[in-house]
């Protein structure tokens, strides 16, 4: 058991009797009842654990794209909350929360959709899709804490500060701009391909260039469009002798992961995520 479970054996169900002649339970369980509930207080004065919880975090990640003489921007916002626990006579933190979001796109006119991933494109591969989230806390406050909760705190009072991401060469900063993509045929998922933040033109035609990709702290609600965009997000997997097919393809088996094609890297939860820790 760990100390997520000690440190709520009342809300975890453990000593809760459910009834709706709860009186009637007491009264026929006294004895029981305070046992348990004796034993619930006894394990938390034991194990010393202390909760504190980050207010929810909102950022907005945009997308500015210039074609054809004309500006087009489109945004997402993604939201987190973290909370944590210390135990009397062990060190750090114990860190759980939620992370939720979808990528940003935004239609270029003509030239179809272009896809911000939930993932950082870092010395040729991906990272993990919740590194996306970490990303305002790296750039607005230097570099994580070992309190994710203070973090969050801090990050929670700077509603309209921001930055722009280091997605084109001339860009200052670290390498923290998300894999961008897009499809050949929208309603394929297989037909997605990597996008080069500096040469859009190439993917999308001429007079494609990316402006920036920035992020700021912001107000607004959690973005849900995505799935009206990518329908076949929600589909349940087709099942190949009892297996789900994924649906961005096979993975080549007996080949380096560097070396896979770029939709066999891909999954769900680089375009929309609700992930608890």
């Amino acid at each position: 058991m760990n100390c997520r479970d000690k440190c709520n054996p009342l809300m975890e169900g453990r000593f809760i009797i459910q009834s709706d002649n709860f009186l009637n339970v007491v009264q026929r369980n006294a004895a029981k009842v305070t046992g348990w509930l004796f034993l619930a207080f006894a394990v938390l004065r034991l194990t010393g654990c202390s909760y504190k919880t980050s207010p929810w975090v909102h950022f907005k990640i945009i997308i500015d794209v210039e074609a054809d003489g004309k500006l087009y921007s489109d945004s997402s916002v993604l939201g987190m909350q973290f909370s944590n626990h210390e135990r009397t006579g062990q060190k750090g933190l114990y860190h759980f929360g939620t992370m939720k979001g979808e990528a940003p796109f935004v239609e270029v006119g003509d030239h179809g959709a272009l896809f911000a991933l939930l993932s950082v494109n870092k010395n040729g591969g991906f990272t993990s899709n919740d590194a996306i989230f970490f990303m305002p806390i790296n750039r607005l406050l230097g570099s994580r804490s070992s309190d994710l909760v203070v973090d969050l705190t801090r990050l929670s009072k700077m509603v309209g500060k921001g930055s722009e991401l280091s997605c084109l060469k001339d860009s200052p900063g670290e390498i923290d701009c998300p894999v961008l993509s897009r499809f050949e045929d929208i309603s394929v998922p297989t037909s997605i391909e990597q996008v080069d933040p500096n040469d859009l033109a190439k993917s999308f035609g001429p007079g494609v260039k990316l402006k920036s990709i920035r992020f700021e702290i912001t107000d607004e609600p959690i973005t849900e469009k995505i799935a009206a965009k990518l329908p076949w997000l929600l589909n349940e997997p087709e099942l190949e002798n009892g297996i789900p097919v994924r649906i961005f393809g096979k993975i080549p088996r007996g080949v380096p992961k560097k070396d896979w094609p770029f939709a066999a890297r891909m999954h769900d939860g680089f375009f929309k995520m609700n992930y608890k820790l």
